[in-house]
């Protein structure tokens, strides 16, 4: 008889870690500590989680820094340092501190549509540089790194702890990737997840107020999209 989803998502996760998850929530019993967790991943693996707002736990509908926010500050980083920049001289001119832009770039911070025109706007990008930092929202975000949110949201970085002889992403990198290859029936099988269509547009911020310049695709179910996606920044 075949596993359902959830059944999956536990056999898999007692192949990794046992029974150890329960000490993380040593109040319930094994199957209570690990049942939010369990219906987290199978929401991801569904394709059901976009945003913040989508996980069923009302904790966790606030926004929090996840692949987006990774993405973009990676992208900043990478124009900045090429462009010859240092966090001091890109931080004066949006007016933050080094330490705020720093977190920014390392995808720890949900920052203002509006910081974050400011920075781009700061790097003396070209063309080119400024389309590939915005092209960031429309990349697909991997299974893996939902994964990661659903760990994150309910361990932190306590799974490290069950094997700490590695590095953090590499401690935890078969578990994620055993999970990752779960489709929503349970079988064994690589599963691409939805995600935010690829927008094909510059963001421009006018005098606080918001608008799309259409590259390609101006129809209005891509501006709906478009406008959506900003509205939950």
């Amino acid at each position: 008889m075949a596993r359902t989803l959830k059944q999956q998502i536990r056999k898999t996760i007692k192949q990794h870690y046992g029974e150890d998850l329960w000490s993380f929530r040593a109040d319930v019993n094994y199957g209570e500590a690990t049942e939010s967790f369990v219906a987290a991943v199978s929401e991801v693996l569904k394709g059901r989680i976009e945003y913040c707002s989508d996980w069923q736990s009302d904790l966790a509908k606030y926004d929090k820094a996840g692949p987006l926010e990774a993405e973009i500050g990676k992208r900043l980083r990478e124009v900045r340092v090429h462009n010859n920049l240092t966090l001091e001289e890109v931080a004066a001119k949006v007016g933050v501190c080094s330490s705020f832009l720093d977190n920014h770039e390392q995808g720890k911070i949900v920052a203002d549509i509006g910081i974050f025109i400011k920075v781009r706007d700061s790097l003396r990008a070209t063309r080119k540089q400024r389309s590939y930092i915005t092209g960031a929202f429309g990349r697909e975000i991997p299974v893996e790194d939902r994964i990661k949110d659903a760990i994150n949201l309910h361990y932190g970085l306590n799974l490290w702890a069950l094997r700490p002889q590695f590095e953090y992403e590499e401690s935890i990198a078969p578990f994620v990737q055993a999970l990752a290859g779960l489709d929503k029936t349970g079988r064994r099988a690589a599963m691409p997840v939805p995600t935010m269509p690829s927008l094909g547009h510059m963001i421009e911020i006018e005098e606080r107020r918001r608008k799309i310049a259409s590259e390609q695709d101006n129809s209005p179910k891509v501006r709906e999209a478009f406008e959506v996606h900003l509205s939950r920044w």
